[in-house]
């Protein structure tokens, strides 16, 4: 296996919650919104960027079809909310309320809820990266390997790449067998995290794959 039990929760989840930091979530276009109207806003912005020409929204599309959310965008804002957030929206004051929901999803295992929300995340341009890293983890995690890689890929190309984006593309790479292209993406998961103490895990837990494929 590609993982240890002690390093599962590192490897193949989301970033926690503490590590964005409230900065990361300011955005102009949803700062003073909340409730039923920042998830509103934010399925407009989730169903722009689906129907774009892109590559990013193709991958999206191909993950969000394998885990029965094809029509995730379309749906309609109340159905959304009915499926999401039984309670209501009503408690949600920022786009950290959606990514702490999303992470509470993640770690009941509910993956296909958690998917809902995370790609709320990633179609905010300044945040996509960490909604991507989000994703890919759902993605491993439910077994569909090709869509996680490709989704932690595009973070790794993004402006602000985190080591965790690495980590799960060499994750999903062994999954599928491509262990050269899984070396790849460990040893920059390893460079990256370099550039940082708070990246103490990922760097351990890359250089001990890479240590153990090369043994292997």
């Amino acid at each position: 296996m590609f993982c240890e039990p002690n390093d599962q929760g590192t490897l193949v989840a989301p970033l926690p919650e503490q590590a964005l930091g409230r900065t990361y979530f300011g955005h102009a276009d949803t700062d003073a919104l909340a409730g039923n109207a920042l998830i509103g806003s934010l399925l407009t912005k989730l169903r722009e960027r689906l129907a774009s020409d892109t590559k990013d929204a193709q991958i999206l599309c191909r993950y969000l079809e394998e885990c029965g959310l094809a029509d995730l965008a379309d749906a309609g804002l109340e159905a959304f909310i009915r499926a999401h957030f039984p309670a209501g929206a009503d408690g949600l004051s920022s786009i950290h309320d959606v990514y702490r929901a999303a992470c509470e999803r993640f770690g009941q295992l509910d993956y296909v809820h958690a998917t809902g929300l995370f790609a709320l995340i990633a179609s905010l341009e300044d945040v996509q990266g960490y909604g991507r890293i989000a994703l890919s983890a759902c993605a491993a995690r439910q077994g569909f390997y090709r869509s996680g890689y490709d989704l932690a890929v595009a973070s790794v190309t993004s402006q602000m790449p985190h080591p965790r984006s690495g980590l799960l593309a060499g994750h999903c790479a062994l999954r599928l067998n491509e262990k050269k292209t899984a070396r790849h993406y460990l040893a920059l998961a390893s460079r990256i995290a370099r550039r940082s103490a708070t990246y103490r895990a990922e760097r351990r837990a890359s250089q001990t794959r890479l240590l153990a494929l090369q043994f292997a």
